[in-house]
């Protein structure tokens, strides 16, 4: 697990060695981490527990399930939600912390294996298809859709980037040209500036990921590079979203050797501890990898 401070680029990164791996993350509104992590038949939750350092497995989700497609774990309105929307029905659960079990909600109509991506923004739940946008309320457990061409030809999604800050969902496509967002108040879509990922033609983006700190929108990026030897390098950058100049900026360069945000790239951000215990963490600054002296 990886904290930071692209600003100051200070990277904190924990290794955990545990039978349960959590997998996909989410941050509460009260700073609590929860994660989701599977064995061969089974999907758990677990939490995060600052205090020792480790985690701790709550719940199971499902039991005797098939390995997940793309889950998603979100919290909407104070409350824990399970997303799977690859089988062939959608799976949406939710959890009740008091008698630490999930109860299964209302799914939406989608096709087998037609969503594209999910994401929870302004107390609501969303689905995106190549045609449709899904929308679920939890105070009424209900879906509710609307025709993608409705808005403008424009408006062609693909599996991407995607993220919420505020009333907005922020859509990237795989190709890392265009960037789409839609405001979920004014029920709008428009374009929106793209980070420049392709400045030098020999490094391929592999990976990103969007995320939110400080009330900015950050994007995290796995790069793949070429060395002398023509072996392939993977090292990862921070851009944020300078929101007043409509322009995307560098962070920093995560340190050498920072490899701890796969493939899933799954970014959880809006943390603050200044009580964690950093005593057997790895601890380095991005402009100096050795870290600072007794830290």
């Amino acid at each position: 697990m990886l904290w930071m401070n692209p600003g100051e680029g200070k990277y904190i990164r924990c290794d955990y060695d545990q039978p349960v791996c959590p997998y996909r993350g989410v941050v509460t509104c009260d700073n609590e981490i929860y994660g989701l992590a599977t064995d061969p038949d089974s999907i758990y939750l677990c939490k995060y527990n600052h205090v020792e350092n480790k985690w701790e497995q709550k719940s199971t989700v499902c039991k005797g399930c098939e390995k997940p497609g793309r889950p998603y774990l979100m919290e909407v309105d104070g409350h824990l939600f399970y997303v799977d929307e690859y089988p062939v029905v959608p799976v949406l659960k939710k959890y009740n912390q008091h008698k630490n079990e999930w109860q299964n909600c209302s799914t939406p109509d989608i096709g087998e294996f037609d969503c594209l991506f999910a994401v929870s923004c302004n107390q609501h739940i969303y689905l995106f298809t190549l045609a449709e946008m899904h929308w679920y309320d939890p105070r009424e457990d209900r879906w509710s859709k609307k025709a993608l061409s409705v808005y403008s030809p424009k408006v062609e999604l693909d599996f991407g980037m995607a993220g919420a800050m505020g009333t907005e969902i922020f859509w990237m496509d795989p190709g890392y040209s265009n960037m789409l967002v839609y405001d979920t108040e004014a029920d709008s879509w428009s374009e929106h500036p793209v980070p420049n990922f392709h400045v030098n033609p020999n490094i391929y983006v592999e990976n990103g990921a969007f995320f939110v700190l400080q009330n900015k929108l950050h994007a995290i990026v796995d790069y793949d590079s070429p060395n002398q030897d023509d072996e392939l390098e993977l090292f990862q950058e921070v851009f944020v979203y300078d929101r007043p100049e409509g322009v995307w900026r560098e962070s920093s360069e995560l340190p050498f050797g920072r490899q701890c945000v796969y493939n899933s790239m799954n970014a959880v951000a809006r943390m603050y501890l200044p009580y964690l215990n950093t005593s057997q963490a790895d601890t380095q600054d991005a402009a100096n990898p050795e870290g600072p002296s007794g830290e």
